[in-house]
């Protein structure tokens, strides 16, 4: 799909899987098969990672310079860390 600005947004189904803009800068979007985001690949090839617990949580996310934020949460059953 591209709309009037020229930006072409690629789809899965319920994801964004690409963004393309006008002048050929590429993003790319990688997901589980929860449709949960794992990665996403930036025009400058600097990639975002994210990790889930078996409960679909979110417990880490590496940011594209590195930096790794971890999560914890204290109750089994809360989606809130």
């Amino acid at each position: 799909q591209t709309d009037a600005a020229g930006r072409t947004t690629e789809y899965s189904p319920d994801v964004v899987t690409g963004l393309t803009t006008p002048d050929g800068r590429a993003s790319a979007f990688y997901y589980n098969h929860h449709n949960q985001l794992t990665s996403a690949t930036g025009p400058d090839g600097l990639e975002l990672r994210r990790e889930y617990d078996e409960s679909g949580r979110l417990i880490q996310e590496t940011a594209p310079d590195g930096d790794i934020t971890r999560y914890r949460y204290d109750n089994p059953h809360s989606d809130l860390p």
